[in-house]
């Protein structure tokens, strides 16, 4: 029994040895050098991606994960910059393991989730907004409101602005917000996917 046992064990590790030599290692950078991938390949098509994969942006890791054929499988851990999970799920089974909930969830039996990093959507807008020279040159400045709106299936449908500052800033706000990967899953109530919405500020500062 003990030698069937070794003979299985030492083929699995073969057998994952013989995996990693099929895979290519690769890393990308943006750039400015301040959001990097590193993933894995199959060397026979590098279109395909195999195995662990992470995402760093300004050195903070805030994704992490794996790919199967492409796919994302197996628990993903999303961080915010402090390093704290903001979410942990399990795409096999499609749950939702841990969530870092900061709004308002009354009457729901899960809220509205961004699949993804919410430090690297602020990275993004942040490293992509452009100060309008109309706004500037008439001292306007201020926070708005963008309403990301999705529907029933985390597919977004509509942007809209909430709060209104000034035209050419809020245009440029939804320029930007526009730029973040949408990934979402809907909001359930009664144990059904329901439409909701998000709310994403965006500062305009004048120096």
């Amino acid at each position: 029994m003990k030698r069937i046992l070794w003979t299985i064990m030492l083929g699995t590790i073969i057998s994952s040895v013989y995996a990693q030599t099929d895979l290519k290692k690769i890393t990308k950078k943006d750039k400015e050098k301040s959001v990097q991938e590193t993933y894995y390949v199959l060397k026979t098509d590098r279109s395909v991606r195999q195995g662990d994969y992470t995402r760093f942006v300004n050195n903070k890791k805030v994704i992490t994960g794996q790919f199967s054929a492409n796919k994302e499988t197996g628990i993903w851990t999303f961080y915010d910059a402090d390093n704290s999970v903001d979410l942990k799920y399990d795409y096999d089974n499609d749950s939702v393991l841990f969530v870092d909930i900061q709004n308002d969830t009354s009457g729901l039996d899960r809220p509205m989730i961004y699949l993804g990093s919410l430090y690297g959507a602020r990275y993004t807008v942040m490293t992509n907004l452009r100060y309008p020279v109309e706004a500037a040159e008439n001292g306007k400045s201020g926070r708005i409101l963008i309403d990301i709106f999705v529907d029933k299936n985390g597919e977004v449908y509509d942007y809209k602005v909430r709060e209104s500052v000034y035209i050419p800033l809020d245009n440029e706000a939804l320029r930007v917000v526009k730029m973040i990967p949408q990934k979402w899953l809907p909001a359930i109530k009664d144990g059904e996917p329901i439409e909701g919405k998000y709310t994403f500020p965006v500062v305009f500062v004048l120096q």
